[in-house]
């Protein structure tokens, strides 16, 4: 935990790997008691991460009335939607696929892209960029003409846009 990383074991892709943790999360783990080094770290009263523990997500979310009128399956809180969440927000911090990637554990980045969907948010950020672009004042260019020989001569010194000559 000195160095701030997370080894996960028993991966869906049976690939164990080693993750950076945020600091909150570094924090978190500083103010438990520590257990064996073989120990999980999400466990429940029976043991590892079981689908206990996802029966016992599930009843929380309920509790709280999370998709409460929600009848569409695929727009309902799962415990899956935390995965989804940590990538959409990095993507909308501007983190590459290719991180994003790799964070999850994923072999392509192009798999990440399936979790990171934009917000509409971060969509109008990069349209904001455009508009930047083109509320800009033109840059001045000079303006060099060549004539038939291919011999250069300049016509009209500085302007501020070619359409200008």
């Amino acid at each position: 935990m000195e160095k701030g990383l997370l080894f996960i074991m028993d991966t869906k892709s049976r690939e164990n790997r080693v993750v950076p943790m945020p600091e909150i999360v570094r924090k978190m783990f500083s103010e438990m008691e520590p257990g064996e080094p073989e120990a999980h770290v999400f466990s429940g009263r029976k043991g590892p991460l079981t689908r206990h523990s996802l029966h016992t997500f599930r009843r929380a979310v309920e509790a709280v009335g999370l998709n409460q009128g929600i009848k569409d399956r695929r727009k309902k809180i799962t415990f899956h939607s935390l995965r989804h969440s940590y990538a959409s927000w990095l993507a909308d911090m501007g983190v590459d696929f290719y991180k994003i990637g790799k964070l999850l554990g994923h072999k392509t980045p192009t798999l990440a892209e399936r979790y990171s969907h934009l917000s509409g948010e971060a969509l109008r950020d990069a349209i904001k960029s455009l508009d930047r672009l083109t509320e800009e004042k033109p840059k001045e260019v000079e303006v060099i003409e060549f004539d038939r020989n291919d011999k250069r001569r300049q016509i009209g010194g500085m302007h501020e846009s070619p359409s200008q000559i």
